[in-house]
Protein backbone atom coordinates (compact mmCIF):
# COMPACT_ATOMS: atom_id res chain seq x y z
CA UNK A 1 0.00 0.00 0.00
CA UNK A 2 1.39 3.27 -0.76
CA UNK A 3 0.93 6.12 1.85
CA UNK A 4 -0.10 9.59 0.90
CA UNK A 5 3.07 10.94 1.29
CA UNK A 6 5.00 8.32 0.04
CA UNK A 7 6.69 8.80 -3.81
CA UNK A 8 7.75 6.78 -6.16
CA UNK A 9 10.72 7.43 -8.49
CA UNK A 10 11.20 6.39 -11.82
CA UNK A 11 14.46 4.04 -12.28
CA UNK A 12 16.22 4.84 -15.51
CA UNK A 13 17.72 2.37 -17.69
CA UNK A 14 19.99 2.77 -20.76
CA UNK A 15 19.07 0.93 -23.43
CA UNK A 16 21.79 -0.70 -26.14
CA UNK A 17 20.27 -1.63 -28.97
CA UNK A 18 21.95 -1.75 -31.74
CA UNK A 19 21.16 -2.45 -35.34
CA UNK A 20 21.79 -5.39 -37.22
CA UNK A 21 21.15 -6.50 -40.76
CA UNK A 22 20.76 -10.57 -41.19
CA UNK A 23 24.08 -11.94 -42.76
CA UNK A 24 26.02 -8.86 -42.75
CA UNK A 25 29.46 -8.58 -40.78
CA UNK A 26 30.17 -6.03 -38.64
CA UNK A 27 33.37 -4.81 -36.53
CA UNK A 28 33.39 -6.43 -33.58
CA UNK A 29 36.85 -5.82 -31.78
CA UNK A 30 39.58 -3.33 -33.08
CA UNK A 31 42.62 -2.32 -31.34
CA UNK A 32 46.22 -1.41 -32.02
CA UNK A 33 49.35 -1.26 -30.28
CA UNK A 34 52.66 -1.18 -30.48
CA UNK A 35 56.57 -2.03 -29.79
CA UNK A 36 59.71 -0.33 -29.33
CA UNK A 37 61.88 -3.24 -28.17
CA UNK A 38 62.05 -5.06 -31.56
CA UNK A 39 64.82 -7.05 -33.07
CA UNK A 40 68.10 -6.42 -33.66
CA UNK A 41 69.55 -9.96 -36.27
CA UNK A 42 73.53 -10.05 -36.92
CA UNK A 43 74.63 -11.46 -40.07
CA UNK A 44 75.71 -15.05 -38.02
CA UNK A 45 72.04 -15.33 -36.96
CA UNK A 46 71.21 -15.38 -40.86
CA UNK A 47 69.74 -18.89 -41.84
CA UNK A 48 69.20 -20.62 -45.28
CA UNK A 49 65.87 -21.97 -45.71
CA UNK A 50 63.78 -23.26 -48.62
CA UNK A 51 61.15 -20.67 -48.20
CA UNK A 52 58.67 -22.44 -50.83
CA UNK A 53 58.20 -25.26 -48.63
CA UNK A 54 58.70 -23.60 -44.86
CA UNK A 55 56.84 -20.36 -45.00
CA UNK A 56 53.27 -22.46 -45.79
CA UNK A 57 49.80 -21.36 -43.69
CA UNK A 58 49.68 -23.38 -40.83
CA UNK A 59 53.28 -23.77 -39.88
CA UNK A 60 54.05 -23.46 -36.41
CA UNK A 61 56.33 -20.46 -35.01
CA UNK A 62 58.18 -23.26 -32.65
CA UNK A 63 58.47 -24.90 -35.81
CA UNK A 64 59.87 -21.50 -37.59
CA UNK A 65 61.96 -20.30 -34.47
CA UNK A 66 64.39 -23.14 -35.28
CA UNK A 67 64.46 -21.63 -38.40
CA UNK A 68 65.97 -18.56 -37.81
CA UNK A 69 62.70 -16.76 -36.78
CA UNK A 70 62.90 -14.48 -33.90
CA UNK A 71 59.38 -13.67 -32.20
CA UNK A 72 58.36 -9.75 -31.47
CA UNK A 73 57.55 -10.14 -28.16
CA UNK A 74 55.75 -6.77 -27.47
CA UNK A 75 53.00 -7.64 -30.34
CA UNK A 76 51.86 -10.43 -28.63
CA UNK A 77 48.39 -9.55 -28.33
CA UNK A 78 44.71 -12.07 -27.00
CA UNK A 79 41.41 -11.42 -28.97
CA UNK A 80 38.38 -13.18 -28.73
CA UNK A 81 35.71 -14.20 -31.65
CA UNK A 82 32.45 -14.99 -30.99
CA UNK A 83 30.64 -15.90 -33.68
CA UNK A 84 31.12 -18.28 -36.23
CA UNK A 85 31.04 -16.47 -39.10
CA UNK A 86 34.10 -14.28 -38.80
CA UNK A 87 36.81 -12.29 -40.37
CA UNK A 88 39.87 -11.37 -38.88
CA UNK A 89 42.59 -8.52 -40.35
CA UNK A 90 45.75 -7.86 -39.46
CA UNK A 91 48.15 -4.99 -40.18
CA UNK A 92 51.78 -5.05 -38.83
CA UNK A 93 54.06 -1.90 -39.71
CA UNK A 94 57.62 -1.40 -38.81
CA UNK A 95 61.00 -0.07 -40.06
CA UNK A 96 63.90 -2.33 -41.46
CA UNK A 97 67.25 -0.72 -41.29
CA UNK A 98 70.90 -1.82 -41.98
CA UNK A 99 73.86 0.16 -39.68
CA UNK A 100 75.97 1.35 -42.95
CA UNK A 101 76.50 4.76 -41.04
CA UNK A 102 80.01 5.44 -43.43
CA UNK A 103 79.84 3.16 -46.20
CA UNK A 104 77.64 1.42 -49.00
CA UNK A 105 75.26 -1.01 -47.47
CA UNK A 106 73.90 -4.55 -48.83
CA UNK A 107 70.91 -6.47 -50.19
CA UNK A 108 69.36 -8.18 -46.71
CA UNK A 109 66.71 -10.71 -47.37
CA UNK A 110 64.07 -11.22 -44.37
CA UNK A 111 60.72 -12.26 -43.65
CA UNK A 112 58.27 -11.73 -41.02
CA UNK A 113 55.04 -13.85 -40.46
CA UNK A 114 52.10 -13.39 -38.27
CA UNK A 115 50.68 -16.05 -36.65
CA UNK A 116 47.37 -16.86 -35.04
CA UNK A 117 47.18 -19.43 -31.92
CA UNK A 118 51.13 -19.59 -33.40
CA UNK A 119 50.10 -20.86 -36.56
CA UNK A 120 51.52 -18.83 -39.80
CA UNK A 121 48.79 -17.21 -41.58
CA UNK A 122 50.49 -14.46 -43.15
CA UNK A 123 53.71 -14.29 -44.31
CA UNK A 124 56.11 -11.07 -46.47
CA UNK A 125 59.66 -11.41 -47.89
CA UNK A 126 61.44 -8.77 -48.55
CA UNK A 127 64.66 -7.11 -49.33
CA UNK A 128 66.39 -3.77 -48.24
CA UNK A 129 68.93 -2.85 -50.93
CA UNK A 130 71.98 -1.64 -50.40
CA UNK A 131 72.73 1.83 -50.78
CA UNK A 132 75.66 3.69 -52.18
CA UNK A 133 76.43 6.36 -50.16
CA UNK A 134 76.58 5.88 -45.92
CA UNK A 135 73.30 6.33 -44.02
CA UNK A 136 72.48 3.76 -42.54
CA UNK A 137 69.49 2.54 -44.78
CA UNK A 138 66.01 1.92 -43.62
CA UNK A 139 62.57 1.16 -45.35
CA UNK A 140 58.97 0.49 -44.01
CA UNK A 141 57.84 -2.63 -44.08
CA UNK A 142 54.14 -3.01 -44.60
CA UNK A 143 51.88 -6.56 -43.78
CA UNK A 144 48.23 -7.34 -44.10
CA UNK A 145 47.46 -10.38 -43.58
CA UNK A 146 43.60 -12.28 -42.21
CA UNK A 147 42.02 -15.04 -41.04
CA UNK A 148 38.29 -16.26 -41.39
CA UNK A 149 35.86 -18.32 -39.67
CA UNK A 150 38.06 -18.91 -36.63
CA UNK A 151 36.26 -20.95 -33.62
CA UNK A 152 34.55 -18.76 -30.90
CA UNK A 153 37.04 -18.44 -28.80
CA UNK A 154 39.94 -16.15 -27.45
CA UNK A 155 43.19 -16.55 -30.01
CA UNK A 156 46.34 -14.92 -29.45
CA UNK A 157 47.91 -13.17 -32.52
CA UNK A 158 51.96 -12.71 -32.84
CA UNK A 159 54.69 -11.36 -35.16
CA UNK A 160 58.01 -13.16 -35.40
CA UNK A 161 60.95 -12.14 -38.88
CA UNK A 162 64.25 -14.04 -40.23
CA UNK A 163 66.91 -12.98 -41.86
CA UNK A 164 68.21 -15.35 -45.18
CA UNK A 165 71.08 -12.88 -45.99
CA UNK A 166 74.17 -12.93 -44.65
CA UNK A 167 77.32 -10.42 -44.57
CA UNK A 168 79.00 -7.66 -42.03
CA UNK A 169 75.65 -5.29 -41.50
CA UNK A 170 73.63 -5.66 -38.30
CA UNK A 171 69.76 -5.42 -39.72
CA UNK A 172 67.07 -3.78 -37.14
CA UNK A 173 63.45 -4.65 -37.34
CA UNK A 174 61.46 -2.29 -35.22
CA UNK A 175 64.47 -0.62 -33.73
CA UNK A 176 67.77 1.07 -35.57
CA UNK A 177 70.36 -1.47 -36.60
CA UNK A 178 73.14 0.42 -34.52
CA UNK A 179 73.07 2.37 -30.84
CA UNK A 180 75.02 4.93 -32.37
CA UNK A 181 72.44 5.54 -35.70
CA UNK A 182 71.21 9.01 -35.85
CA UNK A 183 69.05 9.52 -38.83
CA UNK A 184 66.28 7.61 -36.82
CA UNK A 185 64.94 6.97 -33.06
CA UNK A 186 63.64 3.75 -31.53
CA UNK A 187 60.09 5.92 -31.99
CA UNK A 188 60.83 6.38 -35.60
CA UNK A 189 61.93 2.40 -35.85
CA UNK A 190 58.64 1.12 -33.44
CA UNK A 191 56.47 -1.37 -34.46
CA UNK A 192 52.75 -1.77 -34.96
CA UNK A 193 49.77 -3.89 -35.22
CA UNK A 194 46.26 -3.56 -35.91
CA UNK A 195 43.74 -6.35 -35.46
CA UNK A 196 40.02 -5.98 -36.55
CA UNK A 197 37.82 -8.40 -36.12
CA UNK A 198 34.42 -8.51 -38.36
CA UNK A 199 31.61 -10.81 -37.26
CA UNK A 200 28.03 -12.07 -38.24
CA UNK A 201 26.72 -11.20 -34.99
CA UNK A 202 25.27 -14.44 -33.18
CA UNK A 203 25.67 -13.74 -29.81
CA UNK A 204 24.15 -10.90 -27.94
CA UNK A 205 24.81 -9.16 -23.97
CA UNK A 206 21.36 -8.12 -22.65
CA UNK A 207 20.79 -4.73 -24.39
CA UNK A 208 19.97 -3.03 -20.83
CA UNK A 209 22.67 -1.74 -18.45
Amino acid sequence: MITKNHKVYPTWKTLRIPIYEPNKFYLIFNDSFSDQTGLRITSGQAVTSNLSTDLVEGTSLETLKTRGFFEIAGLSKNFTVNSTSSKVYFQFETVVQQNNSTSNGEDIKYACGIFVDDLLKSVRINTLFNSTTGGSTFLTHTQIGGATNLTVAEHTVKVACARYTTGTRSLGIGKKADDNIANINEFMAQSSLKVDVYEIPQNFNSIVN
